[in-house]
C-alpha cells in the first residue's frame, strides 16, 4: 500500500488496550461499538495515542512497556514497517489484529471478515442485479497492495467467471482512499465508456459515486453494490441510488476483540479460537 506521510496518526490508546485503525473515521465507527464503563476481565477505556511512520521510514508504537499498557489491538495496514512494530510490542503483551490480518506480526489473534467470501457475496450481489443481460463492472479500490482488497477482487472475480459469465470486471480504480478523487475518475472512466452498468465500490466515497453517476445521466441503469453499513449508505440505499451494502458488523468486531484479549490476559476463562464475523446484506427494503 501507499504508505502514510511522516506524522500521519495511526493509532489510538484507550487505557489498558490500544486500539489502532488505518482510518480515523473508521475507528469512530468502531469505538461506538464499544459501551461506557468497565469490559469483562477489567478493561477499560479512556485517553487517545498515535502512531505514526517516523521520517526514516520506521513505525514507533509510543510507550508500549508492558508496565504502562497491556495489550494491543490493532486494526492497521498489512505493511511489513507494521508488523515490525507489533512485533516488539508482543514481546511484552498480547496482540489482536482486527479487519486485517497483518502477515509476521506476531499477533497472537485475529478477529474480522473473511474478505475473499465478501467479494464472492458482492459478485454474486452484482451478477444476480445485473440479469439477464449482464454488462461491464468498474470496481473502486483504495491501495493495490491492500491485503483485504486484494482479497475481495479475487472472489469477485471467481464468482463472476463461475456463475455470471454475463457481467465482467473490467477496470479497478485505485484512489488512494480519497473520496473527493473518487468522484472524478468515476465520472471520467464511465464516459470513457458506455458499456460499464455496475459500480463495485469496495473503497471510500460512496456518496461522490453516486454523485457522478447521476450527474451524467446513468443512474437508471447502474447497479452499485458497496460494503460498510454507514448512515450515509443508508440514507443512499433508501433513495435506491446505492443497491446492496455488505456489512461486516464493525460493532460486534470491537466487542469480540476486547473479549479476546481478556482471555488472553487470563482475566476470562477458555481459550482464544481464530474467528471470521459473519456479515449481513442490506438493500432498501432492509429499512
Amino acid at each position: 500500500m501507499v504508505p502514510p506521510a511522516a506524522g500521519t496518526p495511526l493509532l489510538r490508546e484507550i487505557g489498558d488496550v490500544r486500539l489502532g485503525h488505518q482510518f480515523e473515521r473508521d475507528v469512530d465507527r468502531l469505538l461506538r461499538g464499544f459501551p461506557a464503563g468497565e469490559f469483562q476481565g477489567g478493561l477499560q477505556l479512556t485517553g487517545a495515542l498515535a502512531l505514526g511512520i517516523l521520517e526514516d521510514g520506521q513505525v514507533q508504537i509510543a510507550r508500549a512497556q508492558r508496565g504502562q499498557r497491556e495489550a494491543l489491538i490493532a486494526s492497521l495496514p498489512d505493511d511489513p514497517r507494521v508488523s515490525t512494530a507489533l512485533r516488539r510490542f508482543a514481546e511484552t503483551g498480547p496482540v489482536v489484529t482486527l479487519v486485517t490480518d497483518i502477515a509476521d506480526s506476531g499477533s497472537s489473534h485475529f478477529i474480522g471478515p473473511d474478505d475473499y467470501r465478501g467479494g464472492r457475496i458482492a459478485g454474486d450481489l452484482m451478477g444476480l442485479l445485473m440479469r439477464p443481460e449482464g454488462g461491464n463492472v468498474l470496481m473502486i479500490g483504495g491501495h493495490a497492495e491492500n491485503t483485504g482488497q486484494r482479497q475481495r477482487q479475487a472472489g469477485f472475480r471467481a464468482i463472476l467467471s463461475a456463475r455470471h459469465p454475463e457481467t465482467r470486471l473490467v477496470q479497478v480504480l485505485e484512489t488512494g482512499e480519497d473520496g473527493d478523487l473518487v468522484g472524478r475518475m468515476v465520472e471520467k472512466a464511465l464516459l470513457q465508456d458506455g458499456s460499464i452498468r455496475g459500480i463495485y465500490q469496495a473503497s471510500t466515497g460512496t456518496q461522490q459515486i453516486c454523485d457522478a453517476v447521476q450527474r451524467i445521466g446513468r443512474a437508471e441503469r447502474m447497479v452499485i453494490v458497496a460494503h460498510e453499513l454507514t448512515p450515509n449508505r443508508k440514507k443512499l440505499l433508501i433513495e435506491r441510488r446505492l443497491h446492496a451494502v455488505i456489512d461486516q458488523k464493525p460493532d460486534l468486531e470491537a466487542r469480540l476483540a476486547f473479549d479476546a484479549v481478556a482471555r488472553l490476559l487470563g482475566r476470562l476463562e477458555g481459550t482464544t479460537e481464530p474467528q471470521a464475523v459473519e456479515t449481513q446484506i442490506f438493500m432498501a427494503e432492509s429499512f
